[in-house]
């Protein structure tokens, strides 16, 4: 059988050069976050973000470098241990690391299992949390794409995170949906939105339905008997026996007129009209 081995024949001609990629310079360093203390290579942080990257390129202060040991380590001030145990968790194992025999074995995040398991979707909100912070690009793009394949976020929170982390393309449909909505907003949801939020999203609403009722009134002027529900008998019979039975439950008039979902082309133009870029607040900050 032939040797697939390719043997050294003769001493390479020059010395071996680095690769330009995968020969890494790097070290380790100390970071404390909330009273823990995290040794980790500088690598993933400079690649991803521009902010460790700036960070480790200042000059060391007058009494030494931070990071080199346990002694002087660099702290993270208001970062959760959580959001920074999910950053590392991304980078050295892919995210939902489990642990079997003492090997790791990833887990992706699949929409059926993120529907199903919600400590998955607060790991990913954390990790967006610290990705828009220290601006992981990359990073945070694949927190945003992973809650958005989880499906887990009611109109508020969505309303919330777009606000807090920047995210424009939740917002909006997150509106549309709680004007839809048949239950009117509570108390703690105004509160998560913010108070001029709420004032904004309560006139939409009105506005959805006063627009509704009056597209179903010129509807009704127009064509009054496409108005009445559809067991309605016809408006002209030929004959009296032409009417209909008694239905033995008839459906009243207020069931058979439909009121939701409202239009949503109409619901568009409301929430746009409403919610102006010059009229939007920030939810309170935490």
């Amino acid at each position: 059988m032939e040797d697939l081995r390719s043997p050294i024949t003769s001493r390479p001609s020059s010395e071996p050069c680095r690769h330009e990629e995968y020969y890494i310079h790097d070290e380790m360093a100390v970071f404390l976050v909330e009273n823990t203390l995290f040794k980790v290579h500088r690598h993933f942080l400079i690649q991803e973000s521009e902010v460790f990257r700036g960070m480790f390129a200042c000059p060391p202060r007058p009494d030494g470098p931070e990071g080199m040991d346990d002694k002087k380590p660099i702290p993270l001030p208001g970062v959760l241990r959580r959001e920074f145990e999910r950053l590392l968790d991304f980078f050295y194992h892919g995210m939902y690391p489990t642990r079997l025999g003492g090997r790791v074995t990833l887990i992706p995040c699949s929409p059926d299992q993120c529907s199903h398991e919600s400590q998955h979707l607060t790991d990913w909100i954390e990790l967006l949390s610290i990705s828009t912070r220290f601006v992981l690009k990359r990073v945070r793009q694949c927190a945003i794409e992973a809650i958005e394949a989880c499906n887990g976020l009611n109109p508020i929170e969505k309303i919330v995170l777009a606000e807090k982390h920047d995210i424009p393309r939740w917002r909006v449909p997150a509106i549309e949906a709680l004007c839809q909505r048949i239950k009117p907003i509570g108390i703690d949801e105004a509160r998560k939105i913010g108070l001029e939020n709420a004032m904004l999203l309560a006139h939409a609403r009105e506005a959805v339905r006063e627009r509704h009722q009056s597209q179903k009134a010129k509807q009704a002027v127009a064509s009054p008997w496409k108005a009445l529900p559809p067991h309605w008998p016809a408006p002209f019979p030929a004959t009296p026996a032409s009417f209909p039975a008694t239905p033995a439950s008839p459906t009243p008039l207020f069931q058979a007129i439909p009121t939701l979902p409202y239009d949503s082309t109409m619901v568009a133009d409301v929430v746009r009209e409403v919610f102006s870029p010059s009229k939007v607040a920030k939810p309170p900050r935490p």
